[in-house]
C-alpha cells in the first residue's frame, strides 16, 4: 500500500470480501499459516530495505483491515474461528512488537483482542450507504 511519515510500511487487507470459511474447510491451518508467514516475512524484508533506503531502524508495520462483507456465517464458523485465533497466536508469538498501528474498518469482533492489542487498533466503523 505505501509507507507512512515514518516510512514505516503500511499494508491493506480486504479481509471482508474474503470467503474465508471456504478457505478454513478446503485448506490445512498449516498451508493457511504458512501463507501468512511468506506474507509477513515479505514485510519483515520490506522493514529491511525501508532501513537502508532510509537509513534508519525501520522495525514496525502498519495494517488496515477492512471487515466490510464478512458474513455472519463466517463469523460463527467454529472451524474458521480456530483458524484465526491460531493465525492471530502466530503472529503475536512469531512478531510481538512489530505492529505500528492497526486498523479496523467496518468489524464487530474487537471482544477477541488482548487489551494490548486493542491499544494499538483503533476501531473504525463506516457507515455506507449501500442504494
Amino acid at each position: 500500500m505505501g509507507f507512512d511519515k515514518d516510512g514505516c510500511p503500511s499494508s491493506y487487507c480486504g479481509f471482508g470480501n474474503m470467503d474465508v470459511k471456504g478457505l478454513a474447510k478446503c485448506t490445512k491451518k498449516s498451508e493457511f499459516a504458512r501463507f501468512l508467514m511468506h506474507h509477513l516475512e515479505k514485510d519483515t524484508y520490506r522493514l529491511k530495505t525501508q532501513s537502508e533506503k532510509l537509513g534508519k531502524k525501520i522495525d514496525k508495520w502498519n495494517y488496515v483491515i477492512n471487515f466490510d462483507n464478512f458474513s455472519l456465517a463466517s463469523a460463527t464458523d467454529k472451524k474458521t474461528i480456530d483458524t484465526l485465533i491460531t493465525l492471530v497466536k502466530m503472529y503475536d508469538a512469531n512478531y510481538p512488537e512489530r505492529l505500528k498501528t492497526g486498523y479496523l474498518i467496518n468489524e464487530y469482533s474487537a471482544a477477541i483482542l488482548t487489551e494490548r492489542r486493542c491499544q494499538k487498533i483503533p476501531l473504525v466503523n463506516i457507515q455506507c450507504d449501500r442504494n
